[in-house]
């Protein structure tokens, strides 16, 4: 497989509700663009509530890398994925819906992860809520060796358990020259701050990351803001000739690349000293935010994979981020797989 995708499998399901207001005042810990995670038991009590004030409007597979992973295979990319689903119901919902993608990496046991994202009509934000799998982390062996060894793109997310980071460390040390990792620590990883991100960050030879996680990882509110104290730790990969003449982008960064993801205002690109901005894609109406981010790293590494340089893989992230809101969970691969071009 060319890309191999780790980090939490969820199922995710939907909620829509009023405002998202009625959700702290009834006292759950849920804020506009945040996610946190809990129990089982919470996510029982916080449904239970949904289901009297709101509407469940989409179930769907979900997860970070996953959902990165899944667009890439709709674009054609052979893909794999490495992680742990529960032996339910559920788990097998989550496997089927990834949809040309290899899970013969993914472990099934105990009871999967489920994640309720809350979308408030008044103001089209949305929270996240994630319980999940107490077994998340416990994954590997040979065969995941190999598939690491095999692969051009490693891309790696979040996981919920402590543990999570130092798999995904050991997942990195596998790596060898010609090889790359692609990092979005996501809200979850990001909250640890930057000396427990450090080991993953210097492997990395891209790092997706929001204006949001940079604050939580550097302190930025008083640390200016703190894209540079990130970034410091970048650069520090050396890509051989042959991998700068197969991914263009790495000729032009001389060394790894920090790509912020800002939401409507756009993207930026820290690379070799510069800044290189790209406005967001008009979207005619927005159904679901939650994963653009995501598919904007589906777009982006699509565009490096595809030989493109800079503008080219922000261009196709910007795409492919604004078509992704046009549906809820994963629902807008279908408009890839009709026809559809990033």
């Amino acid at each position: 497989m060319k890309i191999l995708g780790s980090g939490a499998l969820n199922l995710d399901l939907v909620y829509e509700v009023e405002d998202l207001s009625i959700i702290r005042k009834a006292g759950f810990d849920l804020s506009p663009g945040r996610e946190v995670a809990g129990s089982h038991e919470e996510v029982k009590r916080l449904r239970t509530f949904l289901g009297r004030t709101g509407r469940l409007v989409a179930e769907s597979g979900g997860g970070s890398a996953a959902n990165t992973i899944c667009a890439l295979a709709a674009l054609g990319h052979s893909c794999g994925f490495a992680g742990v689903v529960g032996d339910d119901e559920a788990g097998q919902f989550i496997l089927d819906s990834m949809t040309g993608v290899d899970c013969s990496l993914v472990r099934r046991t105990g009871k999967s992860a489920v994640c309720v994202v809350v979308i408030g009509r008044k103001m089209l934000d949305r929270a996240m809520f994630v319980a999940p799998h107490e077994g998340e982390a416990i994954f590997g062996g040979p065969a995941l060796q190999a598939a690491i060894k095999e692969s051009e793109v490693l891309h790696l997310s979040s996981l919920v358990e402590k543990s999570g980071i130092r798999v995904h460390e050991r997942m990195a040390t596998m790596l060898s020259d010609g090889q790359l990792l692609s990092l979005d620590p996501g809200e979850l990883y990001a909250r640890r701050g930057l000396d427990a991100l450090v080991a993953l960050i210097k492997a990395a030879s891209i790092l997706f990351i929001t204006r949001e996680e940079v604050a939580m990882l550097t302190n930025a509110s008083t640390k200016g803001d703190g894209v540079s104290e990130v970034a410091r730790y970048l650069g520090q990969m050396v890509h051989t000739d042959r991998m700068r003449a197969s991914y263009p982008v790495l000729s032009q960064c001389r060394g790894s690349l920090l790509c912020m993801k800002m939401g409507s205002k756009g993207a930026m690109a820290l690379c070799g000293g510069r800044r290189i901005f790209q406005s967001a894609a008009s979207v005619k109406k927005i159904v679901d935010n939650t994963g653009a981010g995501d598919a904007f790293n589906a777009g982006f590494l699509h565009g490096m994979l595809s030989g493109k340089k800079i503008d080219g893989c922000l261009s196709d992230a910007m795409g492919l981020a604004a078509l992704s809101l046009s549906g809820y969970g994963r629902s807008w691969l279908d408009r890839i797989n009709t026809g559809s071009k990033v």
